[in-house]
């Protein structure tokens, strides 16, 4: 038995999802996925629905991009909450203005990236005064 035959219906699924020239592969737009937050509130998880608002993008290609966004919100809260949470102890772990200056000029260089654990060894060594950190 040939284990490696495609049915009709995964013939058919490859090609409204791959094979297409139709289908839209460019990344999605700010524009669009401003509008797929909006179809998701809209109309929850209904995936073939929303994809209508996409011409050439497939209603599988919206949710996997969906899931996308969410992830990149989540991985943006996550560094956000640990460098909130490291400021917090640090500036209420010092009477020094200067070092919670420090740490507030740290955080907002580094808020956007992914270098939390960098910024809280660059923090700890400045406020030991062993890190000759320009300011």
């Amino acid at each position: 038995m040939n284990h490696m035959t495609n049915t009709g219906k995964s013939c058919r699924l490859r090609w409204f999802n791959q094979l297409d020239p139709r289908i839209n592969r460019r990344p999605f737009s700010e524009e669009e996925e401003e509008r797929l937050l909006s179809a998701h509130r809209a109309y929850g998880n209904k995936w073939a629905l929303i994809a209508r608002a996409f011409p050439g993008r497939t209603d599988n290609a919206v949710k996997n991009h969906w899931h996308v966004i969410m992830a990149r919100k989540d991985r943006t809260r996550r560094e956000t909450s640990t460098l909130t949470d490291a400021s917090t102890l640090l500036i209420t772990g010092t009477n020094n203005p200067t070092n919670s200056l420090y740490v507030n000029h740290e955080l907002t260089k580094y808020s956007n990236s992914s270098c939390s654990s960098m910024l809280i060894s660059i923090i700890i060594l400045q406020l030991l005064n062993l890190c000759p950190c320009d300011h």
